[in-house]
């Protein structure tokens, strides 16, 4: 009987120490969920739900995307698929995204790197684009030298940096005239043979003798300068009709065996008339500006010997037009295309 009492007295005390134990561990569980229950409250904030993670490219994406005001056009979707399919990271490339841009004409600015902005130096800006010339002008001079003209002249073509061409005639060595013909040629002008001498009845007697007339002058520029001349015009040019009264066909026979020699012969197309007709300066200018046309090589017809200060006084002004309407100076070479009149004996 004790035995049974004792038995029943132990299952009943650990019922009790059952019990208190369950009882603790529901005491302990709500206390845990108050005290996190009021940490929530405390903050004033819910858990946060648990969402898929937004990379920083994405996000810089949607802010530059933002920036970009209606009035533009929108960037095409190429730039920003690229950008958003770049790897992931906290400086995402930015190099590319604004190269893609570039070739759609578009800049998309960044907050941290501002796009480059090249601005063209003083020296590119004020750079002056090259101009096609309209045509060529080649001023000839003929009969001189003189030493009242001719330096004169020289000065001008220095001064407006141009060339020009000079069909002499005969001088003597060691002489003022001999100086102005090494002149021309230091500075760069062609000096060519107008003939030794200017008489008609001279030298269009025969073929021979016109012949003479340009070898002797040639040898002459050759002992003064060193150079060998090979540029020539006939006095009167190759379509005079006066050479008629001394030899019949001369300018034919001219023409023909000048154009298989070394000699090149040249005429005009732009004729200032200061050897007849001309009576001042402003015919002379009015002659040749209004004979100049665009697209072909003008060669001037003027005359540098004593008493044409009309065609010095002429010469700057006739200078600054053309430079004005976009014609280029040149000197006659044996390469220049001959312009030549039809021959009329």
């Amino acid at each position: 009987m004790k035995n049974r009492r004792k038995f029943c007295n132990t299952l009943t005390h650990g019922s009790q120490v059952l019990m208190l134990l369950l009882l603790q561990a529901a005491m302990v569980l709500a206390a845990v969920a108050i005290l996190f229950g009021g940490v929530f409250n405390f903050l004033g904030t819910s858990p946060p739900e648990i969402t898929e993670p937004i990379t920083t490219t994405e996000q810089e994406t949607i802010e530059y995307e933002s920036q970009i005001p209606e009035s533009e056009t929108q960037i095409p979707s190429v730039s920003t698929t690229e950008y958003i399919e770049t790897e992931a990271s906290t400086e995402p490339e930015i190099s590319e995204t604004i190269q893609s841009t570039e070739a759609t004409e578009n800049t998309v600015p960044s907050e941290s790197e501002p796009p480059e902005t090249t601005v063209p130096s003083e020296t590119e800006s004020q750079a002056e684009i090259p101009v096609e010339p309209i045509g060529a002008v080649y001023l000839t001079f003929d009969d001189g030298p003189s030493t009242q003209i001719t330096n004169q002249i020289l000065d001008i073509l220095k001064e407006k940096n141009v060339k020009a061409t000079f069909f002499i005639i005969d001088y003597p060595f060691d002489s003022e005239k001999e100086a102005i013909v090494i002149r021309e040629f230091e500075e760069g002008h062609t000096v060519a043979l107008h003939g030794t001498s200017h008489d008609y009845s001279k030298i269009y007697t025969s073929l021979d003798a016109l012949i003479e007339n340009f070898t002797t002058l040639q040898e002459k520029v050759k002992a003064s300068t060193g150079y060998t001349s090979t540029v020539i015009r006939f006095p009167g040019g190759s379509s005079n009709t006066v050479s008629k009264k001394y030899c019949t066909g001369i300018m034919t026979e001219a023409v023909e065996y000048f154009s298989n020699s070394e000699f090149v012969y040249f005429d005009w197309n732009v004729d200032s008339r200061d050897a007849g007709g001309a009576k001042s300066s402003e015919e002379v200018f009015e002659n040749v500006t209004s004979s100049l046309k665009p697209g072909r090589n003008n060669i001037v017809l003027m005359h540098d010997s004593t008493g044409k200060q009309y065609t010095l006084d002429a010469l700057e002004a006739i200078i600054d037009f053309c430079i004005s309407e976009g014609y280029e100076f040149k000197a006659i070479t044996d390469e220049t295309p001959q312009v030549t009149h039809n021959v009329s004996n």
